[in-house]
């Protein structure tokens, strides 16, 4: 037989699911339909195991399997071998991740059968236990098309029962029982209160009459539509709603005219604060009078509003000298006649000359360094500003680093732009400093 038990996550109306087996019962189906208030929960990428501990100390765990919103279990030898009330959990995880556990309790009921558990094994005792699981359906199949029949008696009566055989009715009479105790004070919710907003998400917190507190969030919809998105959070459940787009009015004809207000575009307001004399006074202004114009420097046309009359003349500034009467006699032209510059040597500089001279050689220098760990079969190529592929020069070792120099036999063998390079017969063991003059 199947056992089904239908769950609601829904906080304040989850209950404490019995599952009721018999002790041994092994392979019964137990499948558990999860509800969140009136929508099933999707366990879609969720993992479940049915786990709890027996009254002797022992553990069992049965691996459920995950279809939809229902899970489904198989009992097995460790889950009915004792007898008893059995404190279960059904624990639930995602990626891993424990997401939460639904408390229940496993009812396993002693088996009337005279069975040696202590000495036997699961292997010899199971054709047994098959048999009475036999029974026991064949006898519930008979219990499953009775009906019952359920009175209130009195208080202090005695409680009756009885049985037709024929129609397969209970009858039971159960007395009235004193009031019992009155209950602890439940917990309520006292307010919910929005306490925050981040774009369009808004934030509401739940105080309940314990004091205790839970928030929960809500989407809002763009441009006046949207959605609550689902949430399930610290227990709470938001269910999805469809949040309806309101048009606010934003003109008069936008609204129903139940007052019968008087619609006239023609209307002028006639009381003693506007005159007729002052209407007529402002017909009687022709348009754009008065506007402010910007004075024009070149306009000619004198009945332009940019005109600008009685314009002063302004006389012309000279900007050179021969634009002046010279009154005071300045010297205008003069022919150089001193003797003692035509005796000078600077008299016979020519033209040609001052050429000839502007177009000498410029000279500059630099010092470059053969740096030991450099030189690469017997080949050194070192930067030397200013030095191209087709300028002279004149290449020397200072004087610091002459003997090194000659000793290794360097020499100047090439030059390129901003490069010279130097070869050797050996390799030198230090640094040689070489001074470059290059010439322009």
């Amino acid at each position: 037989m199947i056992q089904t038990k239908t769950v609601d996550i829904t906080p304040m109306k989850i209950t404490l699911p019995v599952i009721e087996m018999s002790q041994y019962d092994l392979g019964r189906e137990i499948i558990i339909h999860m509800k969140d208030g009136s929508d099933w929960f999707d366990l879609t990428g969720y993992t479940a195991k049915l786990q709890g501990t027996k009254p002797s100390g022992f553990g069992y765990t049965v691996d459920g399997v995950v279809d939809g919103h229902d899970i489904t279990f198989a009992s097995n030898y460790d889950m009915t071998s004792e007898a008893g009330f059995i404190p279960s959990e059904v624990r639930l995880t995602k990626d891993g991740v424990s997401l939460g556990s639904l408390n229940v309790i496993l009812h396993v009921e002693k088996t009337p059968h005279d069975v040696n558990v202590t000495d036997g094994s699961p292997e010899t005792i199971v054709p047994e236990i098959t048999e009475l699981v036999e029974r026991a359906e064949a006898a519930a199949e008979v219990l499953l098309d009775c009906s019952a029949i359920a009175t209130t008696l009195p208080a202090g009566s005695n409680a009756t029962a009885s049985y037709d055989v024929d129609e397969g009715v209970f009858t039971f009479g159960i007395p009235r029982g004193n009031k019992g105790d009155t209950g602890d004070t439940g917990v309520g919710i006292s307010s919910i209160t929005k306490t925050g907003t981040s774009g369009l998400v808004d934030t509401y917190t739940i105080t309940y009459t314990n004091g205790n507190t839970t928030t929960f969030t809500v989407t809002n919809g763009q441009n006046g539509t949207g959605s609550v998105s689902d949430v399930l959070q610290n227990g709470v459940s938001v269910l999805d709603g469809n949040v309806a787009k309101v048009t606010v009015p934003t003109k008069t004809s936008d609204l129903t005219n139940d007052s019968d207000f008087v619609a006239d575009s023609s209307y002028v307001h006639t009381d003693n604060n506007y005159t007729t004399t002052e209407k007529n006074k402002l017909s009687g202004i022709a348009s754009g009078a008065e506007v402010n114009v910007q004075s024009d420097w070149n306009q000619t046309t004198t009945t332009a509003d940019d005109y600008i009359k009685n314009k002063p003349t302004i006389p012309t500034v000279p900007t050179n000298v021969s634009a002046f009467t010279n009154d005071a006699g300045y010297i205008t032209g003069y022919t150089e006649t001193d003797p003692v510059f035509a005796a000078s040597p600077a008299h016979g500089i020519t033209s040609a000359n001052i050429s000839s001279w502007n177009g000498k050689a410029s000279v500059s220098s630099i010092t470059v360094s053969l740096v030991v760990a450099n030189w690469s079969n017997n080949s050194q190529t070192v930067t030397a500003t200013g030095v191209t592929a087709s300028n002279n020069v004149i290449v020397s070792p200072a004087p610091a680093s002459i003997d090194n120099y000659v000793a290794a036999g360097i020499k100047c063998t090439a030059q390129g732009s901003g490069t010279l390079t130097f070869t050797c017969t050996t390799t030198p063991s230090t640094a040689i400093s070489v001074n470059v003059v290059i010439l322009s």
